[in-house]
Order: structure tokens, then C-alpha cells, then sequence
């Protein structure tokens, strides 16, 4: 049996220039975004496609290796993203891009899992404190520049 502990949780949003007709959705739900080009950095690949997949279209998905390739693209405009954002930050932009709320509001954990009655070494317990009590005290200041 395994014993699991939940590090974060936060929730997904679309990331869209604001000159893309995609920007003036308040709300949007998956399907309504795979209707739109949709560029996905390719490490984020299984998650993402998973989540246009339950949308039912994926015909417009572009998958993209190179981040510095990702972000240009980003910041041309060619396409929406999505965005992660741990539960307790509220995102804040001062960029011409906007962060758009899903109609199926997207959950995620990580979480580290361990056999059940394992005992811990100090080094996993104070792992596992260092990165909850990081994005707590430092997540409000990180942000991805596009």
C-alpha cells in the first residue's frame, strides 16, 4: 500500500496574447479554445494533450521542442497556451497577455508518493517542507516571461 501527500495544488488557464480573438473570452472552455490555434511546449506534452484531447479536437495543436521557438510564438501572437497557477496565487500580469479562466476548472496536485509506513529520512521531510513553504512564501513573485 502506498501513502500519498500533496505538495501543491493549483489550477490551469488559458495564456493569450491580448490581440488574439480568443483574448476577449471572460470564461472558455476546452473545446472553445481547441478551436483556435493552440501551442503546447512539448515537456508539457502528456498533460496537455490530454486535456485538448478531452476536448475532442487536436487538429490545432502545435507542438513546439524549443522554449526560446515556444515563447516567440507566445509573444507574436500565433497562438493560446495554457498556464499553471498554484491555488493560493492569484495571477497578476502587467503584459499583453491574458490569463483566461476554464469553464471546467482544471485541478492539479503534485504530489510524492511512498510505501505505506515508510519511514522518512530528515532529508525527504525537509524536501517536502522546502517546496510547499517555497511557493507559499516566493510563488506570488515568480511568473514566465514570455
Amino acid at each position: 500500500a502506498f501513502e500519498k501527500q500533496t505538495v501543491l495544488t493549483g489550477k490551469y488557464f488559458c495564456l493569450a496574447h491580448d490581440k488574439l480573438p480568443i483574448a476577449c473570452y471572460g470564461v472558455i472552455s476546452l473545446k472553445t479554445m481547441s478551436k483556435y490555434p493552440c501551442l503546447i511546449y512539448s515537456p508539457s506534452r502528456n498533460v496537455l494533450d490530454a486535456l485538448l484531447n478531452f476536448s475532442g479536437d487536436t487538429k490545432k495543436a502545435i507542438y513546439i521542442d524549443d522554449f526560446s521557438v515556444f515563447s516567440q510564438m507566445i509573444r507574436q501572437g500565433a497562438g493560446a497556451s495554457f498556464i499553471s497557477v498554484l491555488d493560493h496565487n492569484s495571477f497578476v500580469s502587467e503584459t499583453p497577455y491574458k490569463v483566461i479562466p476554464f469553464k471546467e476548472k482544471i485541478h492539479f496536485d503534485v504530489n510524492f508518493v511512498y510505501k505505506k509506513n515508510a519511514v522518512l529520512s530528515p532529508a525527504m521531510r525537509e524536501f517536502i517542507a522546502y517546496a510547499q513553504n517555497f511557493y507559499l512564501n516566493y510563488g506570488k513573485f515568480l511568473s514566465i516571461k514570455y
